[in-house]
């Protein structure tokens, strides 16, 4: 599969995960023109982990760029992202 397909399909996917649970993915995740996911400096990744769990992450666990589903969030704490070297609530 190619880059871009892979890129937009990564960026179709979160699309859809965002509509479900009516959060808006930030800046720093979606490339400028909204294809594929971008890692914090603006350069396409090509890897991308996804963590669920309870509790908030810890910072020393994933990688910049990664996803964290908390199953025991309230309201703004569900979704996590991972830049810079710690975890942002964003859903």
């Amino acid at each position: 599969m190619d880059l871009n397909l892979k890129q937009e399909l990564r960026a179709y996917i979160w699309q859809v995960v965002a509509e479900m649970f009516n959060f808006t993915l930030p800046t720093a995740v979606m490339g400028g023109t909204g294809q594929g996911l971008n890692d914090p400096s603006g350069a396409a990744q090509t890897v991308v982990n996804l963590y669920a769990g309870n509790g908030v992450p810890a910072n020393a666990n994933g990688q910049n760029g990664d996803f964290y589903l908390r199953g025991d969030g309230s309201a703004g704490t569900f979704i996590y992202h991972r830049a810079g070297g710690t975890w942002t609530a964003f859903a």
